[in-house]
């Protein structure tokens, strides 16, 4: 039998009483999800005890934000919608659920729903009564197309190998999280950062549930390759120094080489065994130089540049208006 006491606050978790877990849904393009999206939630609120609060976060499109106000009213849990002022981004809109939130879990759920409801069931159970304050879901296996599958294992490949050694292989885009990691989580100003690679780096062990991730019923992805590619380039720049030690190897590696063509260059025309300047030589020695003087240039700059934006002191996200629901 499980407890009827949440393991976080400590506080009863039968009978009527107000909910522990509260789950942020992002909304971006997602008003012809929202009849399963709420479908999907009343369900959860009664497989969760104590039922769950929900708060959307509508990323810069009012017509998100107008879709779900208008049937707030007839949410059967606490709710809330933020619309913030243009889009930021999944992660800061996430941490706008997050900062406001006070409940004793928090979890992100997509509007497109192809996370299984249990998977949330089982975050509820890990976090409130195993003791764990981070609960990740990593894929079994996924029902989405080809070049999408393999971008994302070449992607978590690289993630688990030289940025999170302890990340998952397969990807893990869900989680639910403790009060004291969302406010520590809060408390991290950097701008233009990676959601999981935040949640890796305050290093809390985690609780890995697997799950079957479903195919999209509805519309498509809106997470463009650009939008990847960022995604990728903010987890490089901001969780990780191994560029920078790459570059000054390979630096090391081309100009040992380098000072040894030198040699034998000098030898040669001391001993009068070349009589023919060295044009291959010379491109050659050039054009790798010069690579390597750009890609470097562009590797230091790439951490230049987030250091200015981080220094300049601008908020993740800015609210434009909120409208809530307590009961």
């Amino acid at each position: 039998m499980r407890s009827a006491i949440c393991g976080i606050c400590g506080d009863s978790l039968s009978g009527e009483v107000k909910p522990h877990f509260e789950i942020i849904v992002p909304l971006f393009f997602s008003e012809k999800h929202l009849n399963k999206l709420s479908h999907f939630l009343r369900e959860l609120s009664k497989k969760i005890p104590g039922g769950i609060a929900v708060t959307f976060v509508a990323d810069g499109r009012i017509e998100d934000y107008q879709a779900v106000a208008v049937d707030l009213q007839n949410f059967p849990t606490p709710s809330k919608v933020i619309l913030l002022s243009r889009n930021f981004g999944a992660g800061p809109a996430l941490h706008a659920g997050l900062e406001e939130s006070d409940y004793c879990l928090s979890s992100a759920l997509a509007s497109d729903l192809q996370e299984p409801i249990e998977l949330f069931t089982a975050f509820f159970d890990a976090l409130v009564y195993d003791d764990f304050q981070i609960a990740l879901g990593f894929r079994k296996k996924r029902s989405d197309p080809k070049l999408a599958q393999q971008t994302s294992r070449a992607y978590w490949w690289i993630s688990k190998k030289f940025i999170h050694p302890d990340g998952s292989l397969t990807g893990s885009d869900v989680f639910a999280i403790s009060r004291r990691v969302r406010e520590a989580l809060v408390l991290m100003p950097e701008l233009n950062t990676n959601f999981n690679s935040q949640l890796s780096w305050l290093g809390f062990y985690p609780k890995w549930i697997g799950y079957d991730r479903r195919p999209r019923e509805i519309g498509r992805s809106t997470y463009s390759i650009r939008r990847k590619l960022k995604l990728f380039s903010d987890s490089i720049y901001g969780f990780t120094h191994k560029p920078i030690t790459f570059m000054t190897y390979s630096g090391l590696f081309l100009s040992s080489i380098f000072f040894l063509l030198a040699l034998i260059a000098l030898f040669g025309k001391i001993t009068n065994q070349v009589t023919i300047p060295g044009y291959a030589t010379t491109i050659i020695t050039i054009a790798l130089g010069q690579s390597l003087t750009l890609l470097s240039l562009g590797i230091v700059g790439g951490y230049v540049v987030r250091s200015f934006e981080n220094s300049t002191g601008r908020p993740k996200y800015v609210v434009a208006k909120r409208t809530s629901k307590n009961s």
